[in-house]
């Protein structure tokens, strides 16, 4: 599992100068490329939904969602998206509930 998006290792990845630049590139490399788009798609769909929540001045979840956006024109990529999407929300409930039951109990 990854970790939350506001652990020190994230903000850290985050502000990584090369950041934006990698995810801008990869996005114009997707463009209608369905081998790139496949080869992205097998690794990076939990990060790029990290990615996405997370806030910088950099607008690096804009630019995570805009990745996701070119690579569900794939449709085998667009259904691994939906599924990784759907387990990061339940996770996300998960973790909410139980840091509930640690803070009330």
């Amino acid at each position: 599992m990854l970790n939350r998006t506001d652990t020190e290792n994230w903000k850290d990845f985050i502000q990584k100068p090369a950041l934006s630049y990698v995810l801008r590139l990869l996005t114009g490399i997707s463009q209608g490329h369905p081998p790139t788009q496949l080869l992205i798609g097998a690794e990076c769909i939990p990060i790029l939904h990290k990615l996405e929540q997370a806030s910088s001045d950099k607008h690096i979840g804009t630019m995570a969602e805009n990745l996701l956006e070119a690579l569900k024109k794939n449709p085998e990529v667009s259904a691994k998206v939906r599924t990784s999407m759907c387990r990061c929300i339940v996770c996300e409930v998960g973790v909410r509930q139980y840091r509930y039951k640690e803070e009330n109990l």
